[in-house]
């Protein structure tokens, strides 16, 4: 991985927090949290970042240059696995200033090639900027970085287009109530995203990147890539909480 660990922390991310990453090259990015509340799965709430193109090797967050007009990527969905892991490490709070507020929340789902808000609702058209309604951690931040940076050949962003790769759908049940996190629930988006990390980390050049899309009682795991391991590990996890019964399909 081009990110580096920092420092860990359990502490959960608040609207308008500058957290920085630091590269392998020893120089540092900056985010800031927009959104804490994105309901990406029943009782889950999705962590919306910003990540600017500013770079330096001082590790001060360059304040003037965090503006929704200089996004490195695209707007992104994150769990707690990026300031947990250590690779997200939060600088500065403070309330979330007018120049680094958009419009509007646009994620493009995949599954469907449709649009929608922070409350998965569908939206008429596109807003900018518009991020993807996939969710992801410090491993997928890497691989958006990575490419947009030219650290590797990765490829930098997914286009809005229907996925043409491998793809696992899952079909848990007819019942939203099934998701969730925590013990109490049947099926855990914490364990989901632990799993695919584990997969994906020593499958570098295999697997490029992954995204998970949510639509009513279906799972679906894009892979950019063509290793199929992912898919076994993914259907371990799912029918040790659901049993066989959970239906799936190669989309």
């Amino acid at each position: 991985m081009n990110l580096q660990v920092i420092r860990t922390s359990r502490a959960a991310p608040e609207v308008g927090d500058i957290f920085r990453m630091r590269l392998v090259d020893s120089t540092y990015l900056f985010g800031r949290v927009i959104n804490t509340e994105v309901k990406f799965a029943t009782g889950f709430d999705a962590i919306l970042v910003h990540v600017y193109q500013s770079r330096n090797t001082s590790g001060e967050p360059p304040l003037g240059e965090m503006t929704i007009d200089r996004l490195l990527i695209r707007p992104y969905l994150v769990n707690r696995l990026p300031w947990s892991r250590g690779y997200f490490e939060t600088v500065a709070k403070g309330p979330l200033p007018s120049s680094a507020r958009p419009a509007g929340l646009c994620f493009y789902s995949q599954a469907f090639g449709t649009y929608r808000d922070e409350n998965g609702l569908e939206i008429a058209s596109r807003v900018e900027p518009c991020g993807l309604w996939a969710l992801g951690n410090h491993v997928t931040v890497d691989q958006v970085i990575t490419g947009a940076l030219d650290l590797s050949s990765q490829q930098s962003e997914v286009p809005d287009q229907p996925h043409e790769g491998l793809a696992l759908s899952v079909d848990l049940a007819e019942d939203p109530s099934f998701f969730g996190v925590g013990e109490d629930s049947f099926f855990d988006l914490g364990d989901l995203e632990d799993a695919i990390s584990h997969v994906i980390e020593p499958l570098s050049g295999a697997v490029t990147g992954h995204a998970i899309s949510w639509e009513g009682a279906k799972v679906t795991v894009f892979v950019d890539g063509h290793d199929e391991r992912i898919h076994a590990a993914v259907r371990e996890l799912i029918e040790a909480r659901r049993g066989p019964s959970a239906r799936y399909e190669l989309v």
